[in-house]
């Protein structure tokens, strides 16, 4: 790779085409784990928010970049969602993400629509910082 290949891939404030790798990698391991905690919260809820590294390397194939924090808030039992005010940002190197778990949909089997529909109104990515 030259030079100016990689200087382009470390700008601040250029979206690389491995960002947006990275952004939706994240995007779907964050929808697996919602999922993952839908089908069975008394299982699956605490385990992600005690230790979310773990919980996303082992129940979604993903590996938490090692300069990123994450903390997961909410419940999937009720709807408190981020605080009013509160902005989503695509964060920069040695990152802290702070994501709200979204309620859990009272038919789950309706769960593959309520993920698009977080998306949708979420817009992406869908994570604050």
């Amino acid at each position: 790779m030259s030079n100016k290949e990689q200087g382009s891939r470390h700008r601040v404030g250029a979206v690389t085409l491995d960002a947006l790798q990275a952004l939706e990698e994240w995007n779907l391991a964050w929808m697996k784990a919602v999922a993952r905690v839908w089908s069975d919260p008394s299982k699956y809820e605490d385990a992600l928010k005690e230790d979310p590294r773990s919980f996303l390397k082992r129940h979604c194939d993903y590996e938490l970049p090692v300069n990123m924090t994450l903390e997961v808030k909410g419940s999937t039992q009720r709807d408190e969602g981020a605080p009013p005010g509160t902005a989503d940002e695509i964060p920069m190197p040695d990152m802290h993400i702070t994501v709200w778990l979204p309620k859990r949909p009272d038919q789950i089997e309706d769960g593959p629509v309520a993920l698009i529909d977080y998306l949708k109104h979420r817009g992406y990515p869908c994570f604050c910082c």
